[in-house]
């Protein structure tokens, strides 16, 4: 028999809805965050991933033909002297990367950086030994040497704060 001072303190949480309810908001609360949190992770991820996007040099891509197929990659070279022809918004060149050469063909309006003798990380797939271009990037260094240095001068200017300004030597 069950006298009344065992009943004491023995509250069931199926008894009591207000319990329940919490459990239940406290549950739904709990996917909700973790849903939220994995969400930012793929996203991390993606952007992180999409924004480490590397290039293959021409040998390597050449030896990696055969798997990579006609998916698009990024390939790396420094474009071949005289093999530039152009014909409209069509041009074809050859790239070239520790002595393996690919012929390229880009249909579009290239930057006016691209010439020979540039290394250009391009975006496309091969179809047969041609690589088909469908974006052209000139691949640049990281270290900046201003071209018109010779052509700048510091002269006194007797209007200014500082006594000084630049001035362009035509």
């Amino acid at each position: 028999m069950i006298n009344d001072a065992d009943m004491v303190g023995d509250v069931s949480t199926t008894s009591n809805p207000q319990v329940a309810f919490a459990r239940k908001r406290h549950r739904r609360m709990l996917m909700v965050l973790v849903v939220v949190l994995f969400g930012m992770g793929f996203l991390f991820y993606k952007g992180l991933s999409s924004a480490l996007d590397y290039y293959l040099p021409v040998n390597q891509a050449l030896l990696q033909k055969a798997s990579l197929g006609n998916s698009t990659f990024r390939i790396e070279g420094a474009v071949v002297q005289g093999s530039i022809s152009r014909n409209r918004d069509i041009v074809n060149f050859e790239i070239e990367a520790h002595g393996a050469k690919v012929d390229v063909r880009f249909e579009g309006v290239g930057s006016e950086l691209f010439k020979p003798g540039i290394p250009v990380v391009l975006v496309g797939h091969f179809r047969g030994n041609e690589f088909i271009a469908e974006r052209l990037m000139v691949k640049h260094s990281d270290v900046y040497t201003p071209a018109l240095l010779s052509a700048v001068k510091l002269s006194p200017a007797p209007f200014t704060s500082t006594g000084a300004v630049l001035n362009m030597i035509a």
